[in-house]
């Protein structure tokens, strides 16, 4: 992402990496910004399973690796995420204030580099 961008001309301080959250995989993904059970919830809706958290492994590895590999295949990482436009309220409802948390970190982290670069 930090190449293709330098390669835009677009500042490297423009970039923000979910890695770069406090307590993501340092190889983390957007999906790894959820709680794993609030994340599940939204991929149980999606392929209605019922996988829980103790049927992954207890890696630090980002959660697409974790169901990719319990499902022995890769998936549309899109449709949990339309699952969740489809489920806001129930969702949200009752996510955790981990997610809120990493979320909020993400924005701060956002807004961070705007005034930055303005």
């Amino acid at each position: 992402v930090r190449a293709a961008a330098r390669a835009s001309a677009v500042p490297e301080s423009s970039i923000v990496a979910c890695s770069e959250i406090p307590f993501a995989p340092t190889n983390a993904d957007i999906e790894d910004l959820f709680e794993l059970a609030d994340y599940l919830k939204l991929y149980n809706w999606t392929f209605n399973t019922s996988i829980t958290v103790s049927d992954l492994a207890a890696t630090t590895e980002p959660v697409i690796k974790k169901l990719t590999a319990l499902r022995g295949s890769d998936y549309d990482h899109a449709l949990p995420a339309h699952a969740l436009t489809a489920r806001r309220a129930e969702f949200f409802a009752n996510v955790s204030a981990i997610t809120l948390a990493n979320f909020e970190a993400l924005f701060d982290r956002l807004n961070g580099t705007i005034q930055e670069t303005a």
